[in-house]
């Protein structure tokens, strides 16, 4: 066998609790020493598996435009009391910044 074979030969799938283990010498990491794997589970077709999880976006008012949000279509506002005025303002920006 040259040492090119040697070095490129196709190595069997090897696990410690197997029969019949190929006899190689001794490395502290060899494969025929670790315990078997599983398999890893194949995803359903067309299956995402990414997750997006960050408490700090939330995804309510995601698509609305600028449009959507300052032009309401509402009626010009004829009240001339500031407080009034201003409580009115204050709920609408909530339910924008919602």
């Amino acid at each position: 066998i040259s040492e090119y074979q040697d070095c490129f030969r196709e190595i069997p799938h090897c696990y410690a609790s197997m029969d019949r283990k190929p006899l190689i010498p001794y490395h502290p990491n060899a494969p025929r020493s670790r315990l078997a794997l599983e398999d890893a589970p194949v995803p359903l077709k067309n299956a995402s598996t990414i997750q997006f999880l960050d408490r700090f976006c939330v995804h309510n008012r995601r698509f609305v435009s600028t449009h959507k949000n300052y032009y309401t279509g509402e009626k010009p506002d004829m009240r001339s009391n500031p407080g009034m005025i201003a409580d009115s303002t204050r709920l609408k920006r909530m339910l924008m910044e919602k």
